[in-house]
């Protein structure tokens, strides 16, 4: 049985490949971390993923999780996953922030 590369291995041959203007470039790009403009990607997918939830399945399952966890949501998530609620049950899911 053929032995699998070792992490070091696969390091040096990504490493070989690797375009250090690219990477800074793309860094730029994605900026995930702490405080920068790409982590609120996350949140915007979690609340497209509630809103589907809504729309598609049940409302009222988004509803129930929206009464319950609407107070420690990140504001981007629940603004993505209030979008088609009427705007007063918008705002009061923003009020319980």
């Amino acid at each position: 049985m053929p032995q699998s590369p070792t992490a070091a291995a696969v390091r040096d041959a990504l490493a070989v490949l690797a375009d250090p203007e690219l990477a800074v470039g793309v860094a730029r790009f994605f900026q995930t971390g702490s405080g920068q403009c790409g982590e609120g990607d996350v949140y915007k997918a979690i609340g497209w993923m509630l809103r589907e939830v809504g729309t598609r399945i049940d409302r009222n399952l988004l509803l129930a999780f929206l009464d319950q966890h609407a107070a420690q949501m990140p504001r981007t998530a629940l603004s993505y996953a209030t979008e088609h609620l009427s705007p007063e049950q918008r705002a009061a899911d923003r009020a319980a922030r």
